[in-house]
């Protein structure tokens, strides 16, 4: 079934297993200290941020799914099924419990918006039960697909439109990277007297910074690693969408050798991202078959990725979530 299959991804991140084998590897220093092994309970939630790209090249169209459509309107398919699949994964009998703390923020036009201002009675992060209370419609997604066998099939999903496409101006990556890490860390510091599973930031981008430096951004991004809960650092992610949806990206590379050698952003993006914590490293090789050794240092990267391959770069973790509650 398309929605329990295809859609199970974000909240398995949390309490990823840890290697079967016993192998040691070579980690950042930031996150040695810790396994990223919190539990998550409505005393000690997380936190969930994506940032978008929403300039002018996100109306380039894309197939997804085996449909054409806009890279925005795409993006924007992937981020309702996600929030979603957070809602019911934290609906009990007796309501919604919060579980995870939600900011979404698009960027463009030299400006950020926070896209889930609607549901967030005024402040810039929405939680589960705010979110579930507000009033969206419903949208239903198809999925068309071909099996090894040549066989066509067709599904469906019917989501909360929480979040609607957008795409104009230009791409001030700087803004959207300094508002993530203003809500970040005011989120840190409102829970350090808590063991909270460390927040987990996705940008999500087609293309180069607007109206910034390499510096500039490795220096905002260094600020964002460097936030922290008592279970470990922030976690951030960087995901490049490919123009041409044939191309093969590059999905948690272990060495900027891996990039293509003359490809200044993509080495600008990979020093940009967070190495995974180890117990990550079994569900990535699930994904990309990784030889490990005591060296193997993989990065929360996508680059000259399909927009399919968002869903595989935030499914890194386990099945199992059974440490809710």
């Amino acid at each position: 079934m398309f929605f329990s299959k295809t859609v199970l991804f974000i909240l398995n991140i949390i309490l990823p297993p840890q290697p079967a084998n016993n192998t040691k590897f070579m980690i950042e220093p930031e996150i040695l200290h810790t396994e990223y092994s919190a539990p998550i309970t409505r005393k000690t939630p997380s936190l969930f941020v994506f940032l978008l790209d929403r300039s002018a090249s996100m109306n380039e169209e894309t197939v997804v799914d085996g449909q054409k459509g806009r890279k925005s309107a795409m993006l924007v398919r992937i981020i309702n099924i996600a929030l979603e699949e957070i809602l019911l994964r934290c609906k009990y009998a007796d309501g919604f419990r919060n579980y995870f703390d939600l900011c979404v923020i698009g960027y463009n036009d030299n400006s950020c918006t926070n896209l889930l201002d609607y549901a967030c009675e005024g402040k810039e992060i929405c939680t589960v039960g705010m979110l579930a209370s507000a009033s969206v419609k419903r949208v239903v997604y198809e999925r068309r697909f071909q099996r090894p066998d040549g066989e066509r099939h067709f599904s469906s999903i019917r989501v909360g439109n929480y979040i609607q496409p957008h795409a104009s101006g230009n791409t001030p990556m700087q803004a959207g990277l300094q508002k993530a890490y203003t809500i970040v860390k005011k989120w840190c510091k409102a829970h350090e007297k808590d063991r909270c599973f460390p927040p987990m930031i996705f940008n999500i981008t087609d293309g180069e910074a607007s109206g910034t430096t390499e510096e500039k951004l490795l220096k905002i991004a260094d600020k964002i690693k460097k936030l922290s809960t008592a279970d470990g650092h922030v976690l951030f992610f960087n995901m490049h969408l490919n123009k041409n949806p044939e191309c093969p990206g590059t999905l948690f590379p272990a060495s900027e050798e891996e990039l293509e050698k003359e490809d200044r952003y993509a080495k600008l993006l990979y020093r940009m991202s967070s190495t995974l914590p180890r117990s990550f490293y079994p569900d990535i090789n699930n994904i990309r078959p990784i030889r490990l050794t005591d060296s193997t240092c993989l990065k929360a990267m996508g680059y000259n990725s399909k927009i399919t391959d968002i869903l595989k770069i935030i499914n890194i973790g386990s099945l199992s979530v059974t440490k809710i509650g």
